[in-house]
């Protein structure tokens, strides 16, 4: 929020996981709380994929193919490819994916 991004994205694992509902709950919870999102603003926001490399590469293509400037991953595997996969698109990587130089 310092950086005052108002879209912020969540790639996370399936749901049938635990973990992953507790993370969803959470950021959904915050993101309510803190830009004001409607349920449907968020179910944009969220893309659940495998807990995987290759995972973490599908959200954040789908994410930033929905302009949405900033990630948070669920896990340290999606996160790796999904740096990767944003530094490659010429996004700033790490920190936040964002599209300003």
């Amino acid at each position: 929020m310092e950086l005052r991004h108002r879209q912020i994205g969540l790639a996370a694992g399936p749901v049938r996981f635990v973990p992953v509902v507790r993370k969803t709950a959470g950021f959904r919870a915050a993101m309510t709380r803190l830009t004001g999102a409607t349920p449907r603003t968020l179910d944009d926001l969220i893309d659940n994929q495998l807990f995987t490399v290759e995972g973490g590469a599908t959200a954040a293509a789908r994410l930033l193919d929905r302009g949405v400037p900033t990630i948070v991953a669920a896990s340290d595997l999606m996160a790796l490819e999904g740096g990767a996969g944003g530094a490659l698109a010429g996004l700033r990587v790490p920190g936040c994916l964002d599209r300003r130089p």
